[in-house]
């Protein structure tokens, strides 16, 4: 069994290949539809979230559907000779008892990092993928919708630049005539929104004093544009290469390949960020029904 350091050197090094691969158009490679796993019918989080896209992406799998050898059987389906499995990955919780003074027994738990192998329902026979139905809105209308249904702040100029000003806790968004087509502004739109959500009072975010070039500017924006892949899956909306990629790309490798862990944290706090807006708007449209 692989160790915690094993499995996330592995990780790790499948999400720099992507960028190194990919370049500035490295979301391209793993942003789309949504991983789910076919035996709970729930889509996949987090880290697995963006390693299972970047596989569906590099072995052009077009099912979005996952799961193991024996799950797969259970349903009647077998896995096709010669194909390989995909690691995703699990923390498991590991009880602890200590005596401390006195003969008190304390006990403790904590979580430990284990992986375990996947097949894409394409890997598979005697199974057929359901057909998948899109959304009928616009990618622009259906960025704004969720701006708007999450009451977040969005003012729009004629200059060419989108961003979030924390100060003011507003976005700025330049008008989408800019754009070289919807998908580009609703995936822009939805970067900011990520950013949004760093506020104290919403998901609390923050990686010491950011500073446009150093590492914890491009932590936040990794998680920014991890948010915005995450957020046009679960909506339906193609997602499409920022141009300020290649600003961050070289940061983002060299941050990965010091410390594994980064890319954990960085889908772990995106997870949370498009949770948090998928939630809000569900939880203000439902007041305005109501």
């Amino acid at each position: 069994m692989p160790t915690s350091t094993e499995i996330r050197k592995e990780i790790a090094d499948i999400v720099i290949k992507a960028m190194q691969t990919s370049g500035s158009n490295w979301n391209k490679s793993w942003g789309g539809t949504v991983p789910t796993s076919k035996s709970s019918n729930k889509p996949y989080r987090g880290i697995n979230y963006l390693l299972l896209s970047i596989y569906q992406n590099t072995f052009n799998y077009n099912s979005h559907e996952w799961a193991t050898y024996n799950q797969w059987a259970k349903m009647g389906a077998k896995v096709k000779r010669g194909e390989k499995a995909k690691t995703v990955i699990f923390y498991k919780l590991i009880e602890n008892t200590t005596v401390i003074e006195g003969g008190t027994e304390e006990k403790s738990r904590f979580p430990i990092l284990k992986s375990f192998k996947v097949f894409n329902a394409d890997q598979v026979d005697n199974y057929v993928s359901p057909t998948k139905i899109g959304h009928k809105w616009q990618a622009d209308t259906l960025a704004d919708q969720l701006a708007s249904d999450c009451k977040a702040v969005v003012n729009y100029s004629d200059a060419d630049r989108c961003y979030y000003t924390p100060s003011t806790d507003q976005i700025t968004m330049t008008d989408i005539k800019h754009f070289n087509c919807k998908e580009s502004y609703a995936c822009t739109l939805l970067h900011e929104l990520t950013h949004w959500t760093k506020n104290k009072d919403r998901c609390d975010r923050s990686f010491g004093n950011s500073k446009f070039g150093n590492e914890a500017y491009a932590t936040e924006e990794l998680v920014a544009e991890l948010g915005s892949a995450m957020l046009a899956g679960q909506l339906g909306i193609s997602t499409s290469p920022r141009k300020d990629h290649s600003q961050y790309l070289n940061s983002w490798i060299k941050a990965i390949s010091e410390d594994n862990n980064i890319i954990f944290k960085a889908c772990s706090y995106a997870n949370k960020a498009s949770q948090y807006l998928l939630d809000l708007q569900a939880q203000n449209t439902a007041k305005k029904a109501a």
